[in-house]
């Protein structure tokens, strides 16, 4: 339990070194931080708006997600990009988790680091998107083998 808790605390801090200083950027992030400033000032968490329209783009999680952090740090780019930073380092514990169940713990660190350090995760793990939680769900939904025997594989469902 403590590898777990202090893998998550570690990239939980690698994607958010930096994200205080950062101006939001691209046009994503704005328009999910926006989106997630209405629905707080509407009273709204049904529907997303976004300047005053309907954004049906993505589905509300993120935006409740980030709603959840205005609520804890305010309304900035740091509040906006956190809950991203959550979604990263919980993949990261899940491929952990993983790699202690197909081989040892040393495949699910390997397996933690290579994912923490990619480029693509370092972007979006960084990003006020939802993309890192579309990772998330995805991951924790696929099928894992069950036991390595041979060269065979016993397929089994994470559920």
């Amino acid at each position: 339990m403590r590898n777990y808790i202090l893998l998550f605390f570690g990239c939980l801090l690698f994607h958010l070194a930096g994200t205080w200083s950062l101006p939001l950027i691209d046009r994503d992030e704005p328009r999910f931080a926006e989106a997630a400033r209405e629905m707080r000032e509407r009273g709204d968490f049904i529907v997303p708006y976004f300047n005053n329209q309907f954004r049906f783009d993505k589905p509300p999680l993120t935006y409740w997600f980030q709603v959840a952090s205005y609520r804890l740090f305010g309304e900035n780019d740091f509040a906006a990009r956190f809950p991203t930073a959550i979604a990263a380092a919980l993949v990261a514990v899940m491929l952990l988790a993983w790699g202690r169940q197909l081989a040892d713990e040393k495949i699910g660190w390997w397996a933690a680091i290579i994912f923490s350090l990619s480029l693509q995760t370092f972007i979006h793990g960084k990003a006020a998107v939802a993309d890192m939680w579309l990772v998330l769900f995805v991951t924790r939904k696929v099928r894992l083998p069950k036991k390595v025997s041979g060269h065979r594989f016993t397929t089994v469902a994470t559920d």
